[in-house]
């Protein structure tokens, strides 16, 4: 039995941080513990090491289920709701999608769906047919639909009425986005006057119906699946929030009743503890926001849905996205999230299958079931570095929103360019990593798998999905629907306490489709477009040299080959030889590199047999000098057209005559094997 008296500072001498300090450097060599601090790529300072100084003040990051919510929404031992998303363009797919999970320990529904995006909807039978036999009075939804979610809002509420179920019971959040919108599509068809008075009207509609629900959203997506970092991210969150909140309030929402009516969706992306702390600190920066515009407490707490980012997936080596789904759903439990949706890890290659829906499902599952992450409060709570990086990371977040509001707010920054501009920042300094390999992408360009059997996925024909759209739903005939369709232009163009959302369900209910619908809605609104920000992920620099790769495969029947001139023993070797090949691998390029050579003649005749085109000499820098340049000359004079060195140029003597390019840790290796593709005259 333990000793319930023992304590660790009796037996070991407490030590303070100059100590570890030295300790550190002592391991170091002589190096300075200043080598080991490092910064995120927002610029956030990270320090090697954290302790109890490095806590905020207690009574600024509050207690559990107290304001301002830093430490999570609850402050009873709680879970979070296992949420998953659907975007397949097919009707009959969603419905067996839902179906399945819903059997299978999904809890709540995150429904993309609109003309043109997501889940195709004409009509609210399209709707309905996807939705098949889900509960709408126990099933909590949230839907998103671009600009077309005030006729799939009503097209949801046309449904639940036809289900006998009273839109007062309903748990939904219609998701209203007109600036995430605007900053994915480029466009918005009735302009932001017309997008902000459908705002105001379900927002009116939501208020006076029943607590469960929520017409705006405030999702990430648009700015985190291009590729900006956490800071801007929380910024643009902010500000829109902001945006959105005054708009509500104009309308003559008092503060707490507008902000019930705004939820967040938000990626998490790689950085494991950079995203715990993104949660976190996302609910400080709204608390603070919503207590100074004079909002009780409660509406202090917002709501908040974290999504597994697709920009962090890779096509190349798919089976890694279920470590990084993992992580990321992690972090998004452990940051206080009320829901999480796990991507499916083949979702960077179309439909995502069934096995994939599975294990996406299952990783919540467990994590919460059976890691029992969701049995405890606050997870992150009282750790130094994670309690610093929010206070800092909110800071930071800080700065930038204040100065979006400087330029206008979020709708005068996207109209205007800049939050383009700052996300092609962010990914011109990520791309300069890439290229040199400091940032890692496991399976693409660091340890990849140049073998692996393409992982094949179907890509839905719209054409067939748009030939089944139009599934009937209501009684109205053509001059009932026509009839409907002029309350609707009526309500559009009434005054500010008008009845747009009741006379678009009854318009719904007598069979209008959504794109008459929106037709009528956005007549006489003038259109808006601007450049909209670029969706990417981070894999795929380097996934356009395997498809280049995979294209002289298909056509030649093998890959490009590299030979590589080992030089030295085998332990001499080792360390370069393993990293030119695996770069070359990165670079969908096949290694050739027989061991035991001696002379410059076995040299080219293993080059010649090798049929390669392209040489690599690999080695400690004691053999270049004694083997350099008189190899190159033999390598060339054998049939290479590109020699390259594994390390450094020389300082001084002829050693790297004849030599193309050089290959080393902190060198743009990218463009060097972009390079050979041209020299190879690969097409683009």
């Amino acid at each position: 039995m333990a000793d319930p008296t023992f304590r660790i500072d009796d037996v070991f001498e407490p030590k303070g941080i100059e100590a570890w300090k030295a300790l550190l450097e002592k391991d170091l060599r002589g190096a300075s513990f200043d080598t080991l601090r490092s910064k995120t790529e927002s610029g956030l300072p990270l320090e090697p090491l954290y302790t109890k100084d490095d806590l905020p003040d207690p009574a600024s990051v509050g207690m559990p289920g107290f304001p301002p919510y830093t430490r999570g929404p609850s402050a009873e031992k709680r879970g979070w709701t296992i949420r998953q998303e659907y975007d397949d363009p097919r009707a009959d797919v969603v419905r067996a999608q839902i179906a399945e999970d819903l059997a299978r320990g999904v809890e709540a529904l995150f429904l993309r769906a609109g003309l043109g995006d997501g889940l195709r909807v004409l009509t609210a039978g399209d709707l309905a047919h996807a939705l098949g036999d889900v509960d709408l009075r126990t099933t909590d939804v949230w839907l998103s639909a671009g600009e077309d979610v005030l006729g799939v809002a009503a097209a949801f509420l046309a449904i639940a009425a036809d289900k006998g179920v009273e839109a007062s019971a309903l748990t939904v959040s219609f998701g209203a986005d007109p600036l995430g919108a605007l900053a994915s599509a480029g466009t918005l068809r009735g302009g932001l006057r017309g997008a902000f008075r459908d705002v105001r009207e379900l927002a009116r509609f939501a208020d006076a119906t029943g607590p469960g629900l929520r017409a705006l959203r405030v999702d990430t997506a648009p700015y985190a699946e291009a590729g900006a970092h956490s800071v801007d991210e929380l910024a643009f969150a902010l500000s829109t929030f902001t945006a959105y909140l005054g708009k509500l309030v104009e309308q003559g929402f008092d503060v707490d009743r507008a902000a019930r009516q705004i939820d967040f969706a938000v990626s998490t992306g790689g950085e494991f503890f950079e995203q715990i702390a993104k949660l976190r600190a996302l609910r400080l920066l709204v608390a603070k926001v919503v207590k100074a515009a004079g909002g009780s407490p409660a509406a202090q707490n917002v709501r908040i849905h974290a999504r597994n980012g697709e920009f962090t997936k890779s096509q190349r080596d798919p089976w890694v996205n279920m470590l990084r789904g993992t992580a990321e759903s992690f972090a998004a439990a452990v940051g206080g999230a009320d829901s999480v949706a796990t991507t499916p890890f083949d979702a960077a290659h179309g439909a995502s299958d069934a096995f994939a829906r599975r294990i996406a499902r299952n990783t919540q599952l467990v994590l919460r079931e059976e890691a029992k992450v969701g049995e405890v409060i606050d997870p992150a709570g009282g750790s130094y570095f994670i309690e610093r990086l929010t206070e800092t990371m909110a800071r930071a977040a800080w700065e930038a929103f204040r100065e979006l509001e400087r330029r206008g707010g979020m709708q005068q920054a996207l109209v205007s360019g800049y939050v383009a501009s700052r996300i092609e920042e962010t990914d011109a300094a990520r791309t300069k990593d890439l290229r040199k390999r400091k940032r890692v992408v496991l399976g693409v360009n660091e340890f990849p798998n140049l073998g692996e059997a393409a992982l094949e996925r179907e890509t839905p024909d719209l054409r067939s999905v748009g030939k089944a759209l139009g599934r009937p739903f209501g009684e109205g005939d053509r001059d009932e629907r026509y009839m409907a369709l002029i309350d609707v232009s009526n309500a559009a163009r009434a005054a500010e306490a008008s009845r747009l959302v009741e006379v678009a369900v009854a318009a719904m209910q007598k069979g209008v489709d959504l794109a008459s619908l929106g037709e009528v809605l956005v007549s006489g609104e003038a259109m808006v477009a601007i450049e909209p920000v670029r969706v990417r992920r981070v894999a795929q620099l380097w996934e356009q040299l395997r498809d280049r790769s995979d294209a002289i495969l298909a056509a030649t029947g093998e890959r490009p080959k590299a030979f590589v001139a080992l030089l030295g023993t085998v332990a001499e070797h080792t360390a370069r030889a393993t990293w030119v090949q695996n770069l070359l691998a990165a670079g969908g390029f096949q290694a050739i590199a027989p061991v035991g050579l001696g002379s410059n003649e076995d040299f080219q005749e293993a080059l010649r047999e090798s049929g390669a085109r392209v040489a690599v000499v690999a080695g400690p820098d004691a053999r270049y000098a004694e083997a350099l340049p008189a190899l190159t000359e033999a390598l060339a004079s054998a049939g290479a057209e590109v020699v390259l060195l594994a390390g450094k140029p020389a300082s001084e003597g002829d050693r790297d005559r004849g030599i193309h390019q050089f290959v080393h840790v902190g060198a743009d290796v990218f463009g060097v094997l972009d390079g050979l593709y041209d020299t190879l005259g690969a097409k683009r």
